[in-house]
């Protein structure tokens, strides 16, 4: 009897020009997504096709709904948002009542993550598009992408380090209400430490959360030391790995895949959720990291290697050349067009 032919990997980009002009809206990146999407549309990479190593599809992402948004936030810190004027920002606050004062302080909504005209459906918006990609690997994609994801910051009920939903804490929910992923490797490769996706499985022994992160005095989020590793039945399924100011490629490169190689043989995951947060490349605003295009890309290529399902998010990056030359190759490799 023939063997028959291996099954095409699939590989999906969730995106749409809709969808990154919401993102665009946040002004500290910078329109990174609508630099991104011109680069990726110049190397033909966004529209669906036939590829030699995969079937590539660009798919339109859904909104969240409110009850989606409401599986790890709290209603209150939504309807708060939903009820606010869209031109209220904490730093014209002179107008606003001291109710809404109070309230924009609770649900931290000043400084790094003030309002904007269209929060609540960019909220929606970058929660959807990786609830939608998170589908795609339970239909059997291979690889699904929302570069407009990776808000790591978000808490259940406020707003840290220009995040404001947490998109990578409900794409997992969503992986692990299937059968076919009971157990989550969660890898965030942003400068800063993922602080909200580690607290929310903190007590998980379902997801293993692995940070690699610069963590130094008065350097943000200031959590995610290598003695926070997990309580209850989640301990030992947290690890942080804190790196030096201004690491090379060389060096994050063989730090990253050997240790997130030792956790993918030991944790056994049936899905990947990577962030891909670029804001310790060399040039960017953060000034801390020496790390180049092609030091995240062997990062990813070795964690494809693996095989399994994989959702790629974004994150953090605020140079925005740097980071839509890093993620148009990060989505060459994905889709096999480049090493």
């Amino acid at each position: 009897m023939a063997t028959p032919p291996p099954l095409r990997r699939k590989v999906v980009l969730v995106t749409s020009p809709e969808y990154t002009s919401l993102c665009d809206k946040l002004e500290v990146d910078l329109k990174k997504l609508g630099l991104l999407e011109a680069l990726l549309a110049s190397y033909g990479l966004l529209k669906s096709q036939k590829l030699e190593k995969c079937d590539f599809l660009v798919a339109h992402p859904r909104l969240a709904t409110i009850e989606q948004l409401e599986d790890f936030h709290d209603s209150n810190y939504l309807q708060f948002i939903q009820d606010l004027p869209s031109s209220s920002s904490a730093s014209s606050n002179e107008a606003l009542s001291e109710e809404i004062v109070d309230g924009l302080k609770q649900y931290g909504l000043f400084d790094d993550c003030s309002m904007f005209s269209g929060l609540f459906d960019y909220m929606k918006a970058s929660v959807g598009a990786s609830i939608t990609a998170a589908k795609y690997l339970k239909v059997g994609c291979s690889v699904a992408i929302n570069w407009g994801g990776g808000r790591h910051h978000a808490q259940r009920d406020l707003a840290s380090g220009f995040c404001y939903a947490n998109d990578i804490v409900l794409a997992i929910f969503n992986l692990l209400e299937d059968p076919k992923f009971p157990k989550i490797l969660y890898i965030d490769l942003d400068i800063h430490h993922g602080d909200a996706v580690e607290e929310a499985f903190i007590f998980s022994d379902n997801v293993f959360t692995l940070s690699f992160h610069l963590f130094a005095p008065f350097f943000f989020p200031g959590t995610g030391s290598i003695d926070s590793i997990g309580k209850g039945r989640g301990l030992y399924h947290s690890l942080n790995i804190p790196l030096k100011e201004g690491i090379s490629d060389e060096i994050y490169v063989r730090i990253v895949t050997s240790i997130s190689s030792a956790i993918f043989k030991l944790f056994k995951p049936s899905a990947i959720v990577v962030q891909c947060g670029a804001d310790g490349m060399f040039g960017d605003a953060t000034e801390k990291g020496n790390l180049t295009t092609r030091g995240f890309g062997a990062v990813l290529s070795s964690i494809l290697k693996w095989d399994i399902p994989t959702l790629v998010l974004g994150g953090g990056g605020y140079n925005a050349a740097n980071v839509s030359r890093c993620w148009a190759h990060l989505t060459a490799i994905c889709a096999g067009v480049a090493r």
